[in-house]
């Protein structure tokens, strides 16, 4: 099993798409399930980048919501260049998977969805950054969309 940092345990490999990997796993000292996102060094070509990344982390801790995934941390990894942040993996169904296993959603559950996301996305605004990549996949819906 991959490590990071000494604390964390890298299991499944969820999403790999050139920019870096997305893993389940946990954290060693809490004993806490945590998603884990790396981006590669090969994709931070610049110092600055990685610095950047980091500072974004930072702020992201500050954006608070009930919609948001708590981040847990992030770092460097000096040992492969990769930055790396940690959020508390959240159980649940992805609004894709969801769609494709329940008929469509009603105009009720679609505006009640919409501003859950939109409370989410306007704290990281507030924050002044942006998700930049929000789609069905990314979105986890966390009880039933019916009535």
């Amino acid at each position: 099993m991959a490590q990071l940092a000494d604390r964390y345990a890298l299991e499944n490999v969820l999403r790999d798409d050139g920019a870096g990997t997305v893993h389940e796993g946990s954290d060693k000292k809490s004993g806490d399930r945590v998603l884990v996102s790396r981006a590669t060094s090969d994709s931070l070509s610049e110092a600055r980048e990685r610095l950047e990344a980091l500072v974004e982390a930072r702020v992201v801790q500050r954006a608070s919501s009930p919609a948001l995934a708590r981040l847990r941390g992030g770092g460097h990894d000096e040992s492969t260049g990769d930055v790396y942040l940690v959020q508390a993996l959240v159980e649940g169904e992805s609004l894709d998977a969801r769609l494709a296993a329940e008929p469509a959603l009603t105009v009720e559950q679609a505006i009640r969805l919409v501003a859950e996301l939109l409370g989410g996305l306007g704290a990281l605004h507030r924050h002044g950054l942006s998700h930049g990549d929000v789609c069905p996949h990314n979105v986890i819906v966390l009880e039933r969309l019916g009535g």
